[in-house]
């Protein structure tokens, strides 16, 4: 199941935090440690920074150690890619019209963050193959990943090479596989420097952040008549910061993890409480949850794409969320279940939570050009998936390993059709995930006669299946 199965909406803020046994003490996880420590040590600390420690510590985060099943039936969610090859493909076909629309530039370079398994850049990177004028401007350009796991680093190279062939990293050309060349980078700051020597002016962007945003540290706020207050993550036994979640009944003597809001604004409150316009009219008592680190991220993102020595380009980010903030969204996902408590087992959990859209685009506009978001079912529907998985012959195996190829008979495969059925579900994932389009100064420019970008369209909705 995905991290929105089982959706009961719930008040992260409000767990009581009785996980930590005097029984158990010998089973805290290394972060769980390292955390209680900090704030023995210094005292309370942002949200952010707990989440931070918790999936990307160098050595014993949840995506950083490689004995964390993170994907797939044994790891602790499926992303969609994993579910139908035609998630990739149609992202794919979205790109290729933005780059005709664009006039063709004769060398494409990609970037994706968080690249997962790989298995979506592997579908997108087949579909561009078959047209020999991308996959010629694809051979001349390169194709980057964003990626902080050394274990998933790998696993995206078996990936790749298991259907390409040996991949060309750049140091030399290969004889067998694409010409393409291949880089893995840590950050998006190292993948614009690597990238900037070769920009020209006929070289065409596209970029891809995939269940990317969602698991970027986010701050939580209150508003207060004192202005916007911070919550921090303490011990129980920790006598200074107001209480919020009330546990009288608890042995005091235990060292528990929980969130507490600052007595008085802190220098993170009044910095991000004033991040956005949309948070000024918020009413007394209102909780937001606010990504600084997304912010940042969306600026950078929209800087490769619309780098002025380049011929504009086009970017998708997927994600779940909705077009406004959310407070209360922030959860904990292991073995396809949702844990109801977010400081359970650190490092061994999956953390999540609600993107704000709004705050993309925000941090976007002033450089590219923003389109939606819209619902997944809208994207893929609009974007034909029910004529591709007409098309599709599945091998033995279902899930990406389908294999591509004509249908005889009008009638969708069974197992297609269950694919397709749950990425574009209305009351699921079709609904959860949304797609939000960036397009840069190359292609606005053409776009100044009244063009839209399909299916980013005013009131265009998925017809019924």
């Amino acid at each position: 199941m995905n991290r929105w199965t089982r959706t009961a909406v719930i008040s992260t803020y409000n767990y009581t935090c009785r996980r930590y046994l005097s029984t158990h003490q010998n089973q805290i996880t290394r972060v769980e440690k390292i955390v209680r420590d900090s704030i023995e040590s210094t005292g309370p600390i942002p949200l952010a920074n707990y989440i931070s420690l918790a999936l990307s510590h160098p050595t014993h985060g949840y995506y950083t150690n490689p004995s964390n099943p993170v994907f797939g039936p044994k790891g602790d969610f499926v992303t969609s890619p994993e579910i139908s090859q035609l998630f990739g493909e149609l992202i794919a076909i979205w790109h290729i019209s933005r780059w005709q629309a664009s006039g063709c530039p004769k060398r494409i370079r990609v970037l994706e963050l968080g690249p997962g398994r790989g298995t979506l850049m592997a579908d997108c990177v087949r579909v561009w193959n078959q047209f020999p004028q991308v996959r010629e401007a694809l051979e001349r350009g390169e194709v980057r990943f964003v990626e902080v796991s050394e274990g998933l680093k790998k696993m995206q190279m078996d990936t790749l090479t298991s259907q390409f062939g040996p991949l060309n990293l750049g140091t030399e050309e290969k004889q067998t596989g694409l010409s393409t060349r291949w880089h893995w980078h840590s950050s998006i700051e190292d993948a614009q420097e690597a990238s900037s020597e070769s920009l020209d002016g006929d070289t065409f962007t596209i970029a891809i952040a995939h269940e990317l945003f969602d698991a970027l540290p986010i701050h939580a706020l209150e508003r207060r008549d004192t202005g916007w207050h911070e919550l921090l993550v303490t011990t129980e036994h920790d006598p200074t910061a107001t209480t919020v979640i009330k546990a009288s009944t608890l042995d005091k003597t235990l060292p528990l993890l929980r969130l507490a809001v600052s007595p008085s604004p802190t220098a993170h409150s009044r910095l991000l409480g004033a991040l956005s316009p949309r948070f000024n009219s918020l009413p007394i008592g209102t909780r937001i949850e606010v990504s600084p680190a997304s912010f940042k991220l969306a600026k950078q993102l929209a800087d490769y794409i619309n780098d002025p020595r380049g011929s504009g380009g086009s970017g998708l980010v997927v994600d779940y969320g909705k077009d406004s903030w959310s407070g209360g969204s922030l959860r904990a996902f292991k073995k396809h279940k949702l844990i109801e408590n977010i400081f359970e087992t650190p490092g061994e959990c999956d953390l999540t939570a609600n993107v704000d859209f709004a705050l993309l685009k925000e941090a976007i506009n002033d450089t590219a050009t923003t389109h939606g978001p819209i619902t997944q079912r809208d994207f893929l529907v609009n974007m034909g998936i029910f004529t591709r998985a007409s098309r599709i012959q599945p091998s033995p195996s279902a899930g990406s390993s389908q294999k591509m190829g004509v249908v005889k008979g009008a009638e969708i495969n069974q197992t297609v059709m269950q694919a397709v059925m749950r990425l574009i579900d209305p009351t699921g994932m079709g609904t959860q995930y949304q797609f939000m389009g960036i397009t840069g100064i190359g292609l606005r420019e053409k776009q100044a006669d009244g063009d839209v970008v399909w299916p980013f369209v005013n009131g265009t909705q998925a017809d019924p299946k």
